[in-house]
């Protein structure tokens, strides 16, 4: 908004969206994720969404490409336009 790309309605809409998103807290096997984080060279954070992934065996999404080509090198599969 302090851009003047959005308005409060439009930001009051994602809100709104973002509220039906069901989230779920889960603890993040730290030894996977070191794994992953020394093999790709990744942030800790990046590695945390793959082995979640991994472990609810559920899609991801992330318009960081980066991460989504890590995604798929560990067989995660990755919802894209």
């Amino acid at each position: 908004m302090k851009r003047k790309k959005l308005t409060e309605k439009e930001a009051s809409l994602v809100l709104d969206g973002y509220s039906r998103i069901p989230i779920q807290f889960a603890d993040v096997d730290l030894k996977a994720s070191l794994a992953l984080v020394n093999k790709h060279s990744i942030y800790a954070y990046d590695a945390y969404m793959i082995v979640c992934a991994k472990h609810f065996k559920a899609p991801l999404i992330s318009l960081d490409r980066g991460l989504v080509e890590v995604a798929k090198k560990e067989h995660v599969r990755v919802l894209e336009e």
